[in-house]
């Protein structure tokens, strides 16, 4: 009888089953949450942002996860029309500089709207992306993320210098109020050309509702004061202390000799029902307007010169009463001025609340008791102070969205403070101006134009009826176009379209850069080319490019009409996510006299740009010769030589340098063209590729081309992709190209540049983003070429962030304070603490010690940031964001082209005596524990993983190998130099 087979369990799978009491369960659950909500008191006198704050590899990551879509819904629900595409482009490649660029061209107060806009009703709640599990793009976050950024910058605003004075551009112009409205129209005005512009705030400090009405936890001082300093830098000057119908007229300001006058002016009176009303001398009894103007004067030092008012003590139980988004701020400030409880009570249901949904849930996070159906009707007053608020209970109407009294049910809600948030009023004023402009409680205007019924007056904001900032800040870029078209009429009887013209972007010094770059006797507008390849097919594509802002394009590869082979189908797979591809593409399926009858017509539309033709030929040299001949007749700058391609590559018994020395050599002879030989990794030594090359008579190398490879074999054996179908189904080694291959063309480009010097190489292979671009050009190549990026992101929106890209990081270099900077991402972001939760109990301590620290003690009279970046410029003082102090030589591409070759070295160079070992910065850790995972199964065993407070930490006895670094996903772990032993 046979004995049984024994079968060897891995020890993995023969761990038993655990058992484990529930209440354990429970307690750990209980223990590790991130999620311990806190009543509203937890942030007493905490005026810090209570909202987790997206970090930079959070904000990079949502911007790659947003679909590019081509008519974005996003964008068309976003009253300014943020070119939403080229920011999340922006932002998903790092480059936080174009990114701001984007933003501030369509919308000068980005920051502030990325923080107070209800995005869940515009751009988020429109997203493509919204019904998945992952849900819609957070767009305002990485506005907050973009603008940080850029704010460390320290670079200013500047007029658009190519700009031609008009006799228009000196007429003078007033803004009534420095509110949100008035600081758009004022930016799109003086970006158009506008000299003197003047706004007339009644406040010391500018900013609006954003700063008077806003508390410092949703909207930091910070950020509405570096706004304005951006207005400023246009020269726009802002006049303080001077009150509409007190201090200036509409009348005496046509007087005083302007011209055009814009009135941002807001609603400067709190709306207060009855009750309210009658009891507002009370000492108890608050509305939005008088609480939170007082919590703001409190919370935002820096705002007001001199001492800063003492914070509302507001002790018990708090009632708001109202359902908006002023009543959500409300209840939040409420507790931060000492509340111990907060109801809100509104007279709709909770399903009818005109809150938005994020405030909404924030209220629900801090502990807000919601009071809904509940209709105030009077104050109970007791001995001099109101102590009770009465309300009639309501009930909605089916099939309706009207509410009515419950007849008979009333309720009384005893409290110690009340605060009424029922929304403002344009108040009454003596100025007969407001018998005219506002009939009822806003001023009427010409949507198109923003104009008034007044002459010259035109409007927006809060007075003529607009809900929010973003609809604020529109009003003004629309009034500004209105403003433009009545003074060229008026003052140069010039007609000034409808629908605007092109208005400059948001500029800096930084788009004062020239990228220009010359290569073999040819001047390349900017270094970015589109390859030989799927993105350059026809013409139709090239001009495409041109127009996009391309400065070169190498035409897809084409042969004499014997040589043409039939493409089959499909041929392309790829993944646009990690933006790789493979090809089993050949060449143009378009014929040599299409070509030639094109390029000539190219070129002449675009003279001022290089075109180059990449040819190719199986026959002998006077094949190849001929084809040159005729293409270099269409007035084509250059010529690649395409002899790498894996697919249609020379299959000649002789070595791949003969090869290619005799092919340049033979056409070099016969055209008076630029040559550039497309070289790449399937033909052996790119180096001695390159020599051959340039042994030839070429004036520099294009390359690298494609790499061979496989893509994809099923679980059901089929390959991906094939050719046919069932059994018959075939396929190839293709070519791959895209991110997977950039270390293999980076290394190429090294390599040649290294070994044979002042040799141009136009490089191709993975380069997608400035970044990429900037790796290309440090490491020898003066011109990059793009053809996968292309393909999924486009013309467009690939140059909208590789033109500002290289701008910036070529003005960097002249910065002393930006040229240590390894990416777009100031060091001061990445340094900055993190809000994120702890878990349990060390959550808990934390927060209590950061509380007790704030319970007693004064904000600082001007933060950091605010002193930083912000200050010197509001008391006069030179800046270092003035232009006076950007270095006066800006660095170009020639100086930069192959400057870290140098520290390039064979291995045996490398000195192994230098030391360093990994530091994890714990503020920033995620808790997930991979660094410790990778150590001891990949590494060597020198992090230890806390399970209780979940903390890494790093032992002495660390190597330094960095794979810790390298697998992190919270990007929190360095290396830094190993201490010497004492």
């Amino acid at each position: 009888m046979s004995s049984k087979p024994t079968v060897e369990i891995p020890p993995t799978v023969k761990r038993p089953v655990c058992f484990r009491p529930t209440k354990c369960q429970k307690g750990d659950s209980c223990y590790l949450s991130r999620h311990k909500e806190h009543p509203g008191t937890h942030h007493k006198r905490d005026f810090r942002n209570p909202k987790y704050m997206m970090s930079i590899p959070e904000a990079i990551k949502e911007g790659q996860r947003c679909l590019k879509c081509i008519d974005p819904p996003c964008q068309a629900s976003c009253p300014t029309q943020l070119d939403v595409r080229t920011f999340t482009n922006a932002m998903g490649e790092g480059n936080m500089y174009a990114a701001a660029k984007t933003l501030f061209t369509h919308n000068p107060l980005a920051w502030t709207c990325g923080l107070l806009c209800p995005t869940c009703q515009a751009c988020r709640g429109s997203c493509t992306l919204t019904d998945t599990v992952q849900g819609p793009i957070h767009i305002n976050e990485m506005h907050q993320v973009a603008c940080d950024a850029f704010m460390h910058m320290k670079i200013p605003q500047i007029r658009d210098p190519s700009i031609v004075e008009q006799p228009y551009h000196k007429a003078k112009i007033a803004m009534i109020g420095a509110g949100p409205a008035s600081l758009s129209c004022a930016t799109f005005l003086a970006r158009i050309g506008y000299q003197d512009i003047t706004i007339f705030e009644k406040q010391s400090y500018p900013g609006g509702t954003p700063a008077i009405e806003i508390p410092e936890f949703r909207i930091p001082y910070h950020v509405t004061r570096f706004e304005v300093k951006l207005v400023e830098d246009l020269g726009v000057k802002i006049v303080y202390n001077k009150t509409y119908g007190k201090d200036f007229t509409i009348d005496s300001l046509k007087q005083d000799g302007y011209q055009a006058i814009f009135m941002g002016i807001g609603f400067p009176e709190a709306h207060m029902v009855d009750p309210f009303m009658r009891h507002k001398d009370l000492p108890n009894v608050w509305n939005s307007k008088s609480f939170l103007n007082a919590v703001a004067l409190a919370s935002k030092p820096g705002m007001i010169e001199g001492k800063v008012p003492e914070l509302p003590h507001l002790p018990g139980h708090v009632v708001v009463c109202g359902a908006g988004d002023v009543a959500a701020d409300c209840c939040q400030a409420a507790f931060r001025c000492g509340a111990d409880f907060v109801s809100l009570v509104f007279r709709r249901g909770s399903i009818d609340m005109r809150m938005n949904e994020d405030e909404a849930e924030h209220l629900r996070v801090e502990k807000v008791e919601m009071v809904p159906c509940h209709s105030p009707t009077e104050l109970v007053i007791e001995d001099g102070k109101a102590t009770g608020l009465m309300c009639n209970i309501m009930k909605k109407i089916p099939g309706t969205d009207k509410y009515v009294h419950d007849q008979g049910q009333t309720r009384v809600i005893k409290f110690d403070h009340v605060i009424s948030a029922f929304g403002s009023l344009i108040g009454t004023h003596a100025d007969p101006i407001y018998e005219k402009l506002v009939p009822g409680r806003k001023i009427e205007v010409n949507e198109e134009t923003m104009a008034s019924n007044t002459e010259g007056v035109f409007a927006g904001g809060d007075c003529v009826g607009s809900g929010t900032i973003v609809e604020a800040v529109n009003d003004g870029k629309v009034a500004a176009w209105g403003i433009h078209r009545y003074l060229a009429k008026l003052i140069s009887n010039v007609e000034v379209p409808a629908q605007p013209t092109e208005v400059p972007p948001f500029m800096t010094p930084v788009d004062l850069v020239d990228l220009s770059v010359n290569i073999a006797g040819m001047k390349f507008p900017n270094p970015f080319g589109i390859a030989s390849g799927p993105s350059s097919e026809n013409c139709n594509m090239l001009k495409r490019a041109y127009q996009a802002g391309f400065g070169w394009v190498v035409t897809k590869t084409f042969q004499p009409d014997e040589d043409m082979l039939e493409n089959v189908s499909p041929r392309i797979v790829g993944d646009a996510e990690s933006n790789t591809y493979l090809n089993i593409e050949l060449n143009s399926e378009r014929t040599a006299a299409y070509w030639e009858k094109e390029l000539p017509k190219l070129k002449k539309e675009f003279p001022d740009r290089i075109l180059l033709a990449s040819i190719h030929s199986k026959g002998d040299l006077n094949s190849w010769v001929n084809l040159a001949k005729r293409i270099a007749a269409t007035g084509v700058d250059g010529l690649q030589l395409n002899i790498s391609c894996p697919n249609l590559g020379e299959k000649d018994s002789k070595p791949f340098t003969e090869v290619i020395r005799e092919t340049v050599a033979a056409v070099h002879a016969a055209v008076p063209l630029p040559l550039f030989p497309k070289i790449g990794h399937f033909q052996g030594s790119i180096v001695e590729l390159a020599k051959a090359a340039k042994e030839g008579g070429a004036s520099g190398v294009s390359g690298v081309n494609t790499i061979s490879g496989l893509w994809n074999v099923t679980a059901d054996g089929k390959f991906v992709p094939e050719v046919g179908f069932g059994p018959e189904a075939r396929t190839a080694y293709g070519g791959m190209s895209g991110r997977a291959i950039k270390p293999f063309a980076l290394s190429g480009v090294a390599e040649v540049c290294q070994s044979v010097p002042n040799f141009p190489f136009l490089a191709c292979g993975g380069i997608e983003n400035a970044l990429t671009a900037w790796e290309f050009i440090q490491c020898g190549a003066p011109a990059v070429q793009f053809c996968s990026a292309s393909m999924h992101k486009g013309f467009k929106t690939l140059i909208g962030e590789l033109i500002p890209g290289l701008k910036f990081l070529l003005y960097a270099r002249s910065r002393d304070d930006l040229k240590t900077w390894k990416s777009f991402v100031p060091p001061a972001v990445l340094a900055e603490r993190s809000h994120r939760k702890r878990f349990g109990l060390y959550y808990d301590q934390d927060e209590d010690k950061e509380i007790e620290s704030l319970a007693d003690a004064k904000l600082p009279a001007e933060p950091i940031k605010l002193k930083e970046f912000v200050l010197d410029q509001m008391n006069g003082a030179s800046s270092s964001t003035t232009p006076s102090s950007i270095a006066p030589e800006i660095k170009t591409i020639e100086s930069e082209v192959g400057t870290v070759l140098n520290k390039l070295v064979h291995f045996n160079e490398l000195k192994p005596q230098i030391k360093v070992v990994s530091t994890i910065d714990v503020d920033r850790c995620w808790n997930c524990g991979r660094c410790q995972t990778a150590c001891f199964d990949a590494g060597y065993a020198c992090i230890i993983f806390d399970r209780t407070s979940r903390i890494p930490k790093v032992t002495p006895m660390c190597h330094g190998c960095g794979l810790c670094a390298a697998v992190c996903p919270a990007k929190c772990i360095s290396m830094k130099p190993k201490e010497a032993k004492k």
